[in-house]
């Protein structure tokens, strides 16, 4: 998804060649507005990580406290002592 926005970003630059860069700034803002969202979510970004690693942050970033969560072996991408760290941080 990040590559995608990027990729827009660039081609606007393309397409807006020539004009002002208030038009550029207003065409880029809901792409470099999803970018800035993803990065303040992920940080820098699941592919940085291990499987695992990657696994675990995606879900401490969408549970939320009190919630219900169906999920089908969440245990495949993890290692053992992966997979007791999400046991407890799912407990919280």
């Amino acid at each position: 998804m990040r590559d995608e926005l990027e990729k827009e970003v660039r081609e606007i630059d393309n397409t807006y060649k020539g004009r002002s860069e208030l038009s550029k700034s207003l065409a880029k803002m809901p792409y470099e507005s999803s970018l800035y969202g993803l990065k303040n979510k992920y940080g820098k970004g699941l592919e940085v990580k291990s499987h695992g690693e990657s696994f675990l942050e995606l879900f401490n970033s969408r549970f939320v406290p009190d919630g219900l969560y169906i999920l089908d072996e969440p245990e495949t991408p993890l290692s053992p002592m992966k997979q007791l760290a999400f046991i407890l941080e799912c407990q919280h």
